[in-house]
């Protein structure tokens, strides 16, 4: 089963690419690897984290927070704006950093709950 994995900043499509490889357990986790690291969307706890370069970047849906864990075990935490909509074969992540404005839009071919 595909799925389509986009990314957006302040409205512009940056990468949409169709992944086939992929690890998906319903209502629980979505991974996906691509050229910028290791992603994984938390469906239960709603986070999602990126992990590249020896660096854990973490977006927390329900504290609106960004954890940006280094290599060096330094911790960084900052309040942002966030957004959370997982809905059938759909899931939009939408956070603020600064005064960009980040989106991650799975859409499964399938239906998911």
């Amino acid at each position: 089963m595909a799925l389509t994995w986009s990314l957006y900043n302040n409205d512009s499509l940056i990468k949409k690419d169709k992944k086939q490889d992929y690890q998906y357990e319903e209502n629980n986790f979505l991974l996906i690897n691509d050229e910028y690291g290791q992603h994984k969307i938390n469906l239960k706890s709603k986070i999602y984290e990126k992990n590249a370069d020896n660096v854990l970047f973490r977006i927390d849906f329900v504290h609106n927070l960004c954890i940006i864990i280094l290599d060096s075990a330094q911790k960084f935490e900052i309040p942002i704006k966030t957004h959370w909509n997982c809905q059938d074969n759909l899931i939009e992540l939408e956070y603020q950093l600064d005064t960009e404005n980040k989106k991650i839009k799975v859409e499964f071919e399938r239906v998911i709950k």
